[in-house]
């Protein structure tokens, strides 16, 4: 039997060719043609794309120009800490615990609800918009957040879904507040 018949289609024929750093140069069993991969860390995701290069040296120079044009628009800018929705929901929560402190609250316990809500492992706010661009949440990207919680937390309570939506507005006033948002 031959190599091929055992693997996928899609799995890597041969080896990667790293091009630089962020960008590898591959062939595929499915394809004659070489494909490029790129890290973009502002979105934390990969993107792969064709050459339409069949040999190596070609393909290099297709992912180099191909590299120089995301570069160009922008998009392999690292994005700093500060614009992230975790540092604004940092700073609410910091926030909040100021004030409990103050005797601004109703409840000692208001900012650690706030907290909870933010970090809890298995359907905390961070889990979904942690690393993302302030910039970049939309109002359709909180309710397919919203949809997913219905979906796989159908025990949840309304009140814990609606302390949630509350927690995710006071976060975007927040980043609003500070300049980050533009409306």
């Amino acid at each position: 039997m031959s190599k091929q018949a055992n693997s996928s289609r899609n799995a890597v024929d041969g080896r990667t060719i790293p091009v630089c750093r962020g960008v590898v140069v591959f062939k595929v069993n499915a394809s004659p043609y070489y494909r490029v991969r790129v890290w973009l860390p502002a979105e934390r995701k990969r993107i792969t794309k064709s050459t339409k290069a069949t040999t190596r040296i070609d393909a290099i120079k297709a992912a180099d120009e191909f590299r120089a044009a995301l570069a160009a628009r922008g998009d392999l800018r690292a994005l700093p800490k500060e614009r992230t929705f975790e540092h604004f929901a940092d700073k609410l929560i910091q926030r909040d615990k100021m004030r409990a402190e103050r005797g601004e609250l109703k409840s000692q316990r208001a900012w650690r609800d706030t907290q909870s809500i933010l970090r809890n492992s298995k359907r905390g706010l961070l889990l979904t918009f942690g690393k993302m661009d302030i910039t970049k949440i939309t109002t359709r990207s909180f309710i397919s957040h919203m949809d997913w919680l219905a979906t796989n937390h159908r025990t949840l309570a309304p009140a814990t879904r609606n302390r949630t939506a509350v927690v995710f507005q006071k976060v975007m006033r927040l980043a609003l507040e500070e300049g980050a948002i533009n409306v």
